[in-house]
């Protein structure tokens, strides 16, 4: 064979859900032109195989990506083409190994192998060993990016050494198998992340992506675009007690980003807004919002022009038996714009879960909640309550639950995108059940031993949706709807 193949990675040991990039160069050592078919894409296939016997083993090449990205979707054939090395010359491919797979590989050990067409056959390299290690995961924040039609996430990860690292990642398309996280930043030695928000565009066409962490009372900021970091904000600090993000942030169209912080002083709730402009991080002074310190609380901002023209922020009050949703609307400084909160919704049983849109026309938001039985034999609640009051709160009751379902029920999540399809899932028995909100049978929809922090993402197109769990084994997990059609 007059073609050699080199391959290389730069990190031969990664997280599950890392990016996998591998840099590929094949040469023609011989004296005769060498032909190379490719269909405008890189021509190199890989296979990653366990090292472990049994283990499992993944096929991918950029041409397998970009068809499975065209499922089902109308579009034109990729033109056959062929590349044509001259003695000495040399092709160079830069692929990315877990965003072709298109699914999370597993944790553990692997040899890649490569192979690439030539001349009627191949060329072929080696990686003796890559480990795919699990995630040490702290905070997460994920969220729909109505502009950009993609799901986004970030989280906090501790590796071997005691390393901190902030990963981020967007999906290409609005399915969640579609992206792959990125390495974006080794955060200084200290305390760990305590909280973390990732950003919404408030306008089409933006590019990159802000995520804000704290760590105790210092905020931090980065953005990335693809697999580069192209932003990084040096730490401030935060005069409340308890600080933590509210999710989510919103980005705006002067690459600039607002993120809000509650905190706490004495018995009540402060709100302090931190906008980032030309790499540097504003803080407003802090706002009273409440009395008490509530476990939770959630913003959606408000359509207006270059950047946020408002807030909407909304928290729960739990107690013994009864619960309430209780909303505010902001400038976007964060200072109240009503002299006091609004109570959205009240009822004499536990909530079980709540959410809300990230993003929308000021008109249109809600919040959307599930409400435990009151009483033996009586069915979960939804409740939909619109932010501004404009209307009486809807209620109805959820299917019941398969009646072969005996392990109790562990945790709940509702999805909170508009018009998106309102989903509900449970988790019992280490499964994940999920139904309409407006009606019909459960589904079992995914094995989760041991899952936490299990969340509900839906989109206003194609009527997709997913759950999103952490795994201790295998990072931030993901499971979609089996029937929907590319």
């Amino acid at each position: 064979m007059a073609a050699t193949l080199e391959i290389s990675t730069g990190a031969t040991e990664v997280i599950c859900g890392e990016s996998i990039e591998i840099r590929s160069t094949i040469t023609n050592s011989g004296s005769a032109p060498v032909s190379i078919p490719t269909v405008s894409l890189s021509p190199v296939e890989y296979t990653l195989q366990s090292l472990t016997a049994g283990g499992p083993s993944y096929a991918a090449s950029q041409e397998s990506d970009v068809a499975g990205l065209r499922a089902g979707r109308p579009a034109p054939d990729l033109p056959a083409e062929v590349v044509t090395l001259s003695p000495g010359q040399s092709a160079e491919y830069r692929d990315d190994l877990a965003l072709y797979v298109q699914r999370r590989i597993a944790p553990g050990r692997y040899r890649l192998t490569a192979k690439c067409p030539a001349n009627g056959g191949y060329a072929e390299a080696a990686i003796p060993e890559i480990l795919v290690a699990p995630p040490r995961i702290g905070s997460v924040s994920t969220v729909n990016c109505f502009y950009k039609h993609v799901e986004a996430a970030a989280f906090s990860h501790t590796g071997r050494n005691n390393d901190l690292w902030i990963f981020q990642e967007d999906t290409r398309t609005q399915e969640l198998r579609t992206g792959v996280f990125y390495r974006r930043y080794q955060l200084p030695a200290g305390p760990g992340v305590t909280s973390l928000a990732v950003a919404v565009h408030t306008q089409p066409r933006l590019e990159g992506r802000w995520v804000g962490w704290l760590r105790e009372r210092s905020f931090a900021a980065l953005s990335g675009w693809g697999d580069a970091l192209t932003g990084l904000v040096d730490p401030v600090s935060v005069p409340l007690d308890s600080p933590r993000l509210v999710p989510p942030g919103f980005q705006d169209a002067d690459e600039g980003c607002l993120f809000l912080i509650a905190g706490q002083r004495g018995n009540a709730t402060w709100i302090q807004t931190c906008r980032l402009s030309e790499m540097r991080a504003v803080l407003e002074p802090p706002v009273r919002l409440s009395d008490g310190h509530p476990p939770s609380i959630l913003a959606r901002g408000f359509e207006g022009g270059r950047r946020t023209a408002g807030i909407d922020l909304v928290w729960a009050d739990e107690r013994p038996g009864a619960a309430g949703l209780y909303g505010v609307s902001c400038a976007p400084d964060g200072r109240p714009v009503s002299p006091s909160p609004r109570r959205l919704y009240q009822r004499s049983a536990p909530m079980l879960a709540w959410n809300l849109e990230p993003y929308g026309a000021a008109a249109a938001g809600a919040v959307h909640a599930l409400f435990g039985p009151e009483g033996d034999g009586q069915a979960v609640t939804y409740v939909r309550a619109p932010l501004d009051g404009s209307a009486a709160p809807r209620e109805s009751r959820l299917p019941a639950l398969p009646p072969g379902l005996k392990h109790p029920l562990q945790a709940w999540a509702i999805s909170g995108l508009e018009p998106g399809q309102m989903r509900v899932a449970a988790l019992a028995g280490n499964r994940i059940w999920t139904a309409s909100a407006s009606g019909g049978n459960w589904i079992e929809l995914a094995s989760a031993p041991n899952a936490r922090d299990l969340r509900l993402l839906t989109t206003p197109y194609e009527s997709y949706w997913g759950a999103i769990w952490t795994d201790p084994e295998s990072g931030l997990r993901y499971a979609a709807d089996p029937d929907f059609i590319r």
